[in-house]
């Protein structure tokens, strides 16, 4: 088991000081997913605020092993959502 680190980069959100203990990177992947999808389901405005909302995975070197990046894109149709 490694353990992984899922950090929020937008300032907003406090670091991952503990870490989460998973069998492997598919683990992590699906672990940053919930992550991402808790704090967007808890304040939905991080996707409306004109940025990327990003996830770093990072490992316990705090080496950077993936980034998950969830973004809205206005088409013409859809007018001003904001």
């Amino acid at each position: 088991m490694a353990r992984y680190f899922f950090n929020a980069a937008d300032n907003r959100h406090g670091p991952d000081s503990e870490g989460t203990e998973l069998a492997d990177h598919a683990a992590a992947g699906k672990n940053a997913i919930i992550f991402a999808g808790q704090i967007m389901h808890g304040e939905p405005a991080v996707l409306w605020d004109g940025r990327d909302f990003v996830v770093d995975v990072t490992n316990e070197r705090g080496l950077m092993l993936f980034r998950l990046t969830a973004y809205v894109t206005n088409a013409p149709a859809g007018g001003d959502t904001k």
